[in-house]
């Protein structure tokens, strides 16, 4: 499963722990990990480095606009800045040759649209993966599944913003990104969906010298699962957003 394949990792460095003693003996190793497990197999890895830089009416810095959704994304951000992808919302960084080098040229995009990196993993099957990460949160790739079954709970919203590159040059752009129609009062858990995936064995396990364990679905099986699921029950992503003071 490791060779010749393409894997988002979600991480939380909890799942980690058993890769060293100190904090940089910890990271080494997955560094290691990474190159030999994934890369020397010809595998692809890619590595959420969210910012929301534009949501956040931030600039969106390459080079030092941190990722928002981890310390072991941001370590591994940080040790690969070049390979960080231009998306001022949704960034990754990418390990290996699977995916277009396209996606660093900083212009207009669409986070979930038909040519964002999600699409490309979309339509590789890449495996979309947690280490220890919580299925809660896990599964962002899953609003371009949402958006391609048009869920009327979201809906397409533009930000425009300033990236900065490299040279530390400032680039107006836009992003269309498909976000969540507050007139509902819903919010994204996908906590029940990784549940299920787990039931019903959608959900694969790799361990990595038995010190790692990688759990993940294949993109297309997953979109397969929540096409049906949402026929079902249309909310099944979602949960109403408490009121304030309850």
């Amino acid at each position: 499963m490791l060779k010749n394949n393409i894997f988002s990792l979600h991480i939380d460095s909890t799942g980690l722990l058993r890769l060293g003693r100190s904090v940089e003996e910890i990271f080494q190793n997955f560094e290691s990990v990474i190159q030999k497990s994934f890369i020397e197999n010809n595998s692809t890895v890619l590595i959420p480095a969210y910012s929301y830089s534009y949501t956040n009416k931030e600039v969106y810095d390459l080079k030092n606009s941190p990722s928002k959704v981890g310390y072991a994304t941001e370590h591994m951000r940080r040790k690969n800045e070049k390979s960080r992808t231009s998306d001022p919302l949704f960034s990754y960084v990418v390990l290996g040759d699977k995916i277009s080098k396209d996606y660093n040229k900083i212009s207009d995009c669409e986070c979930f649209g038909d040519d964002s990196i999600i699409a490309e993993m979309y339509n590789k099957n890449a495996m979309i993966c947690s280490i220890f990460s919580s299925w809660a949160t896990t599964f962002t790739e899953m609003h371009f599944i949402e958006k391609r079954l048009e869920v009327k709970y979201r809906k397409d919203k533009m930000f425009n913003g300033l990236t900065r590159n490299f040279d530390g040059d400032e680039i107006e752009t836009k992003v269309k990104f498909y976000c969540r129609d507050y007139d509902y009062g819903l919010r994204t858990n996908s906590a029940r969906l990784g549940e299920d995936l787990e039931k019903d064995s959608v959900i694969k396990t790799i361990n990595i010298d038995d010190k790692l364990q990688v759990k993940g679905v294949f993109f297309k099986d997953l979109f397969d699962y929540i096409e049906k699921k949402i026929k079902e029950d249309y909310f099944y992503l979602c949960e109403e957003v408490p009121n304030e003071g309850s």
